[in-house]
C-alpha cells in the first residue's frame, strides 16, 4: 500500500476512533447508535481500504444494526431484525471467505464478534452488553485490529473493554 493510502487508512480508523469513544459520552440510547453507525461507517471505509473484507462487510452491516436499533423499542421487532442481521453476518463471513479470499479464521472471528454483538443489544440489558463487550465482542475485534493494523481499532476495542470493565466494577 503506498505511503498516502496508508496514511489515509489510519486517520480514518482514528477519526473512527474518536466518535465511537464520544459516542460512550452520551446518554440517550438514540444518539449513542447514531453515532456508533458513523463509526462503524468511516471503520468500514478504513477496512475497505485496507482490503480487510470481513471487517468491512461486517462493519457495513454494523451500520443497519445501529439504525434498526435506535429506533426500534419493541422487543419482538429487536429480535426479529436481530435474526435477521445474524443470519446477514453468517452470510457476509461466508462470501469474505469464499469470494473475496479473506482468511477464514479472521473472517470466522468477525463474524462471530459482530453476531454475538448483536444478540447482546437485542437483550437492551446494559451489563449482559458488557459482559459480551469485555469477554468476546471487543477480543475477537482486536485480533482482526492487530492482523490489519488499525491503530484506531486497537485503541478503539481496548477503550471498549476497559470502559465495561470499569461500568461492571461499578455496579
Amino acid at each position: 500500500m503506498e505511503l498516502w493510502l496508508k496514511i489515509l487508512y489510519q486517520s480514518i480508523g482514528i477519526v473512527a476512533l474518536i466518535i465511537c469513544v464520544l459516542s460512550f459520552q452520551i446518554k440517550k440510547n438514540k444518539i449513542f447508535l447514531i453515532l456508533q453507525c458513523l463509526s462503524c461507517f468511516l471503520f468500514a471505509v478504513q477496512f475497505f481500504i485496507g482490503k480487510a473484507w470481513a471487517a468491512f462487510i461486517m462493519n457495513s452491516i454494523c451500520i443497519m444494526r445501529s439504525l434498526v436499533f435506535a429506533y426500534s423499542k419493541k422487543l419482538k421487532y429487536r429480535i426479529t431484525f436481530g435474526i435477521i442481521l445474524s443470519l446477514l453476518l453468517i452470510g457476509a463471513g461466508l462470501i469474505s471467505i469464499f469470494y473475496f479470499k479473506e482468511i477464514w479464521w479472521i473472517a470466522c472471528l468477525c463474524s462471530f464478534a459482530s453476531v454475538v454483538g448483536t444478540i447482546s443489544i437485542i437483550s437492551n440489558n446494559e451489563k449482559i452488553i458488557r459482559y459480551f463487550q469485555l469477554g468476546i465482542v471487543s477480543p475477537c475485534w482486536i485480533i482482526n485490529n492487530i492482523f490489519y493494523f488499525s491503530i484506531g481499532g486497537i485503541v478503539g476495542e481496548s477503550f471498549n473493554m476497559i470502559s465495561a470493565l470499569i461500568a461492571l466494577i461499578r455496579w
